[in-house]
């Protein structure tokens, strides 16, 4: 039998509920106002950045994913992948229909070369379910960010040692910490002719 209290019980989880998408849609409605392009200005995308910091800190998973969501559909894709997060990394993962690319673009954005390449060479394996024509587009793509890798190696490799020592607010879910540093300039060169190989391959076989 249903208690006296409990329609009050139902009213107020629905009302609270009502409160929070509210509070999501003003976010999202101001977020769209700085980030058009018309008004545009170096303030504006302190405020924006300022936002996304908080708004991708907060314990509601739902509310960051809703907004990797709008940021994703509303034409702001270069916005949601300068957040640098596990939780967009997974997000981008999952949700993403094209994934490897975003991910691709999202290493690359945030220097972690032979990651994106990692990604691409991944898809370009997938001899199932991609045509060859896009294996070798994928091969190409992953040589590219694996030479980016192995030409920015030294730079790259200091900038993460002083990213992961630095007592400032850099966040232990950030890329550099999770991916810390690139493998050896001979490993990269290795998997660089690798690839190559792979195209080689492929180019025949088209």
């Amino acid at each position: 039998m249903q208690s006296p209290s409990s329609p009050n019980i139902s009213a107020t989880k629905e009302s609270r509920e009502t409160v929070k998408n509210t509070c999501y849609a003003v976010l999202y409605y101001h977020l769209n106002i700085l980030l058009d392009p018309v008004s545009q200005n170096p303030q504006n995308s302190k405020l924006v950045e300022k936002m996304l910091s908080i708004s991708t800190s907060s314990p509601d998973n739902a509310f960051i994913h809703g907004l990797y969501e709008y940021l994703s559909t509303s034409g702001h894709i270069d916005t949601l992948l300068r957040i640098d997060s596990s939780s967009l990394e997974n997000w981008l993962k999952i949700n993403s229909q094209d994934h490897h690319l975003l991910l691709w673009r999202y290493y690359n954005i945030h220097n972690i070369h032979w990651m994106a390449g990692e990604v691409m060479w991944n898809q370009g394996n997938d001899e199932e379910k991609v045509p060859l024509d896009d294996r070798v587009q994928c091969f190409t793509r992953a040589i590219g960010s694996y030479s980016t890798a192995l030409s920015d190696y030294n730079r790259n490799n200091v900038l993460l040692r002083s990213h992961r020592g630095s007592n400032n607010s850099q966040s232990t879910d950030s890329l550099s910490q999770r991916y810390g540093m690139s493998p050896s300039k001979d490993e990269l060169n290795k998997v660089i002719s690798q690839i190559t190989e792979q195209i080689d391959v492929a180019k025949i076989q088209t």
